[in-house]
């Protein structure tokens, strides 16, 4: 919940113009979005956890993404991607897909971070990533969604998995369409 939120407000946040988790969560449709994507798509997949109220771990967190004390930097949060971004939100799309269910705040989220690394690719900036070079050569040219198809292709930050399922696919080629192209209200209405 927390590491699938926290990757979500960085890719969106540093495309909406924001520097710092906090900063980002003072975005009302952007916190409202995170929020969406913990209830909607995040919990209905995790276990029950014994001794452990979910509603007040996921307000917990908010609250902590709230503090402007702690400044925890997006561009940091940003970094590695192709490694975190399968544990953060690809097991949650993939058990969401399972389960008979398209969760669409983690597929705006995954194309969120398509239009991040088309933006740094395309402007010359440099991806941290340990696969940032070949990342790079991916998001380089082309359309949004066939970056995805390349990205899932390679396994890189998105399931290989996803290759198979057409409407997932679909749904994570206009969500890096529109996050790309600034276009968020398709994407926040998830």
């Amino acid at each position: 919940m927390l590491n699938g939120a926290h990757s979500t407000l960085a890719y969106v946040g540093l495309l909406r113009g924001s520097t710092s988790v906090a900063d980002a969560m003072r975005d009302p449709e952007l916190a409202a979005f995170v929020d969406a994507m913990i209830v909607r798509d995040i919990i209905p997949m995790l276990p029950p956890v014994h001794g452990l109220d979910i509603q007040d771990y996921r307000a917990a967190v908010l609250q902590r993404f709230r503090n402007p004390v702690i400044v925890h930097r997006l561009d940091q949060i940003a970094q590695d991607g192709s490694q975190k971004l399968p544990y953060r939100l690809g097991d949650t799309l993939i058990a969401n897909r399972r389960a008979g269910r398209m969760p669409t705040h983690v597929v705006a989220a995954l194309g969120a971070w398509t239009a991040f690394l088309i933006r740094r690719s395309r402007s010359g900036q440099p991806i941290v990533d340990p696969a940032g070079d070949r990342l790079a050569i991916l998001a380089s040219e082309g359309s949004a969604a066939d970056i995805v198809t390349r990205l899932a292709d390679e396994a890189l930050g998105i399931p290989r998995e996803v290759l198979e399922d057409a409407a997932l696919m679909a749904a994570l080629g206009h969500a890096a369409t529109d996050a790309h192209d600034e276009n968020w209200g398709p994407l926040f209405a998830g």
